[in-house]
């Protein structure tokens, strides 16, 4: 990748000459540097919870999906065998080179990756019948904007969901788990609540056809080798873990299993909407 300086040192240019400020240009960094890691992770790669959320969105055999913050294509690949077409968009270079490289080796020609900005996607507007952002809304800092987006691409009629991590209802709690989060993964912006995906589409005025809250345990030592930590990182993880392990709040949702795993227990959200026009 070539990038170009600004006048204005807080900004870079991405390969597609979008400017990235300093917040996106750490989060497309960090991604690039743990592309592999987050790609090899269990969890990037369950085919139940993809199966599930395939059905949760309804989707026809018709349908084109466009496929925000994409990450490394696994979701992609998977809906590409099962519908018309499918373009995935991450800001991220080494995400999508990976899921380039994995869409070659899947023998799938109706799928394909591109890296953008996904504030400013290059598609036209009323082009998909799906578009979808899974596990990402919380590296965003303006999940409004790329709302918007999302719902622009979105053709009259067509369908748009959501699914990432929900906030903890206590906030002591999720004011723990949000620093917690930070250090494990330098791209994480904030968590929102089940209110803030739900204003998401009350605000934009798109009928919510669906949501479901499902709880989900998360292996602690695997969670935290889906990302890349620095060593000023993980001492501070460690820090946290002990202060976490010894509060009875905190500990209902980190806690060691029957099995002697170390265990993180989140909420994920999953909501979809419809665009009428």
């Amino acid at each position: 990748m070539s990038t170009q300086k600004d006048q204005n040192p807080n900004f870079l240019h991405n390969a597609d000459g979008c400017r990235l400020d300093t917040r996106k240009l750490i989060l497309k960094r960090q991604f690039d540097a743990q592309a592999k890691n987050f790609s090899s992770w269990s969890v990037t790669r369950n085919e139940e919870y993809m199966e599930r959320y395939f059905e949760f969105i309804g989707f026809r055999k018709e349908d084109e999906l466009l496929d925000v913050a994409c990450g490394t294509g696994e979701f992609s690949i998977f809906c590409a065998g099962r519908i018309k077409g499918v373009h995935g968009i991450d800001i991220s270079e080494g995400m999508i080179e990976l899921a380039q490289r994995q869409a070659r080796a899947s023998g799938l020609t109706n799928l394909t990756f591109e890296c953008h900005d996904v504030e400013h996607i290059p598609r036209a507007s009323n082009s998909f019948a799906v578009v979808q952002c899974r596990s990402a809304f919380h590296h965003m800092e303006s999940c409004p904007e790329v709302f918007k987006e999302m719902l622009r691409c979105c053709k009259p009629d067509g369908k748009l969901a959501v699914q990432d991590i929900m906030a903890y209802d206590d906030p002591k709690i999720n004011s723990f788990f949000e620093a917690l989060e930070k250090e494990i993964d330098v791209s994480h912006s904030a968590t929102l609540h089940r209110q803030d995906f739900i204003d998401l589409f009350d605000q934009n005025r798109l009928g919510v056809n669906r949501s479901l809250a499902v709880e989900i345990e998360l292996n602690f030592r695997e969670y935290l080798g889906h990302a890349f930590q620095s060593e000023s990182s993980l001492e501070r993880i460690s820090l946290l873990l002990e202060e976490g392990l010894k509060d009875g709040g905190i500990s209902r949702f980190l806690y060691t299993n029957d099995n002697g795993e170390l265990v993180l227990k989140r909420s994920v959200f999953l909501i979809l909407g419809q665009k009428i026009e």
